[in-house]
């Protein structure tokens, strides 16, 4: 297993090498040229040795060879901005982002633990914690550590945000200018990670775990306890979507409190246009990713990695399961994703004032009735502005999520013709999540450009790869539902099959998925838009808004960053609560605390149930007492089934 799982880790390393190679060969110009033009008098001299270095006259394939084998070495290039060689300057930054990552992960890992079991468990603290997921889901990272600064760093002024200028783990300054930035990393992870966990607690719960402990006379605490273990076993068993959010999240905070890592390093590099650095950099954090997976795998272990394989193997429904009757929050969402959608469709129509018209005696004004949100620093009314932006973000994420979904659907087709690249598809879908994401948005936006078209086909082909494994395992259960397989003994073609019985059965959970994938993709266009990355600042959109909003709270204006933030979280929030009204769930499955009183009954060999997992093949003696004696007819149940150990009521069946 060992050896397998070293040999995955390093496929996935080489695989997102070539996407930390092959992004600067999206520029629209000469590779060297775009690296070396942005400097005021660069030379030809300059043009000319990055060609050489990068031997750009040579093929991409041979480029590449040379560029891997220099970094294996421990080159990774000069600095086109700085002139200093790229590798030990990584070397010098990459402690202060080992440390961070160090404190705050456990600490964003217990705190997700804690609120994945409190969500699971029925009482008031499951919607606190409920509560407190959804909305931590929906505040960006960078909304949150800009909060903390102001707050007791501005505000208050308790806690010190600048790091000490050396890296001394005995110096108490260091740990002091700490405080903020792992603050700043778990608010935003512990819930992200709580959602994975809670998800993960539900299926294991209802894969009998919950019988089994009943069984053996645990209380729901200890189960609930229990089963969250196994949960993190199997979370760890694939956890390149959380590590590249832990990444992505490290990039935020670096470069916000001007941490001295590798994200501030990439930071800076990106926003120079070094593409040297920026490839190095990009490198390391691949390596970082792919060896803290390596780890998390080895630390779940062969037991954690058998718990994932017979969770994945679990019996699916024999049947499409029934879409259920929405509730509040399901009314909530879609109303509200509804008004959202009409208000940016009707936004020319519903818009007060021009969205670009400029009154310089109403600069900065508060809300107000004649300015309903007030106005930014060139006075236009930010309602306006606020409703044609929608247009821009909901229209990217929107259009990037369907060609992600569409994309997985075509890429997880279950014929004989594709399976030879099945393998192909998953590496290279495995490659591209082993990318910090932010990281490789900002790479391609900074090469690429900044066109609308640009960033939708970026986040589409990040959502095609994250999408590609549960659209795979949705395929894979839904080829063997019982009508399916009827129709193809029947000899119906795979067409027919595909477009009779499989599409209006599938169209609800791929709508789930393509819905689930457009939260992100706000938030993640929001981030972009705050680093200054997204589309042109003329152009509105949510993520332009709030970068002109950054010193907002600084100023007093804070409506400047509320409104935007609020639309932006209420977006995001209600195309999630779609999303889950769409999905089957699979809740935790307690008994009832009235039947905890017969776990006594169960005997000393019921303790070993719960290693079995499966259901309890034993019957409690209270139960095996009411049973039916032999040549009684047994009583039908709810469902169509008959008490266990009666025999059948059929004609015949006294035979």
């Amino acid at each position: 297993m060992t050896r397998r799982l070293l040999a995955t880790a390093l496929l996935t390393a080489l695989g997102a090498s070539v996407i930390a190679f092959g992004f600067m060969h999206l520029a629209p110009v000469d590779p060297a040229r775009f690296a070396a033009g942005f400097r005021q008098g660069a030379r030809e001299e300059q043009v000319f040795r990055l060609r050489e270095w990068y031997g750009l006259d040579s093929p991409i394939p041979v480029q590449y060879l040379r560029w891997l084998g220099r970094a294996l070495t421990g080159d990774l290039g000069t600095s086109v901005a700085t002139r200093r060689e790229v590798a030990p300057e990584i070397i010098r930054r990459l402690p202060w982002s080992l440390l961070l990552l160090a404190v705050a992960v456990p600490l964003a890992w217990l705190a997700a633990l804690t609120l994945a079991v409190l969500a699971s468990r029925p009482g008031p603290g499951a919607r606190l914690a409920a509560g407190v997921i959804s909305a931590g889901l929906v505040v960006p990272a960078f909304l949150i550590a800009t909060t903390l600064v102001y707050l007791f760093a501005v505000r208050m002024t308790l806690i010190p945000i600048l790091p000490p200028f050396e890296f001394n783990p005995l110096d108490p300054s260091l740990w002091l200018g700490l405080v903020l930035p792992t603050c700043s990393m778990v608010l935003p992870l512990a819930p992200l990670l709580a959602r994975e966990l809670r998800a993960g607690l539900g299926e294991v719960l209802a894969s009998g775990y919950g019988s089994a402990a009943w069984a053996a006379g645990r209380t729901e605490a200890r189960a609930a306890w229990g089963a969250a273990r196994v949960a993190t076993r199997r979370l760890l068993g694939a956890p390149l979507p959380a590590i590249s959010a832990v990444l992505s999240v490290l990039l935020i905070v670096e470069e916000i409190f001007n941490w001295p890592g590798i994200g501030r390093s990439y930071m800076r590099a990106v926003t120079q246009r070094d593409v040297p650095a920026m490839q190095g950099t990009l490198l390391v954090l691949i390596v970082v990713a792919v060896a803290i997976e390596l780890a998390a795998r080895l630390l779940a272990g062969r037991r954690g990695a058998g718990e994932a394989a017979a969770a994945a193997g679990r019996p699916r429904p024999a049947r499409p399961a029934p879409l259920r009757a929405p509730d509040g929050r399901a009314r909530i969402a879609a109303a509200l994703a509804l008004l959202l959608v009409a208000g940016a469709a009707a936004a020319p129509v519903v818009a007060r004032f021009p969205p670009d018209q400029v009154v310089l005696e109403e600069i900065n004004v508060a809300p107000s009735p004649r300015h309903w949100m007030g106005t930014d620093s060139s006075g236009r009314d930010l309602f306006s502005r606020l409703l044609i932006a929608a247009r821009m973000s909901l229209g990217i994420a929107v259009a990037a999520a369907v060609a992600a979904t569409a994309a997985g659907l075509v890429l997880t087709v279950p014929t004989r013709a594709v399976d030879a690249v099945a393998g192909l598809v998953r590496g290279a879908a495995r490659s591209v999540l082993a990318v910090p994401v932010l990281a490789l948005a900002l790479a391609v936006i900074a090469v690429a450009g900044r066109e609308p078209w640009m960033i939708a086909t970026l986040f589409a082909a990040i959502g095609a790869a994250a999408v590609l494994g549960p659209i795979r395992a949705l395929q894979a259960y839904a080829v063997r539902w019982p009508f399916v397989l009827a129709a193809r003994a029947a000899g119906a073609s795979s067409a027919w099959v595909g477009e009779r019985h499989l599409a209006p059965h599938l169209m609800r959970p791929l709508a789930a998925v393509a819905l689930g994938l457009v939260p992100g993709f706000l938030l993640l266009e929001a981030t972009l838009g705050f680093l200054g990355f997204t589309v042109t600042p003329t152009t509105p959109s949510w993520g332009t808004l709030l970068w002109r909003a950054r010193e907002a709270l600084h100023r007093g204006d804070w409506w400047l960053l509320v409104f935007p933030a609020t639309a932006l979280a209420s977006a995001a929030w209600a195309f999630g609560g779609l999303a889950d009204a769409l999905r089957v769930p699979a809740p935790p499955a307690y008994p009832a605390a009235s039947r905890l009183r017969l776990g006594r009954e169960w005997g000393p060999a019921a303790r070993a149930l719960p290693a079995q997992g499966g259901r309890p093949a034993l019957q409690p003696r209270a139960a095996a007492r009411a049973r039916p004696h032999a040549g009684t007819r047994a009583r039908p149940v709810a469902g169509g089934g008959h008490r266990p150990g009666a025999r059948p009521s059929s004609p015949g069946a006294s035979d």
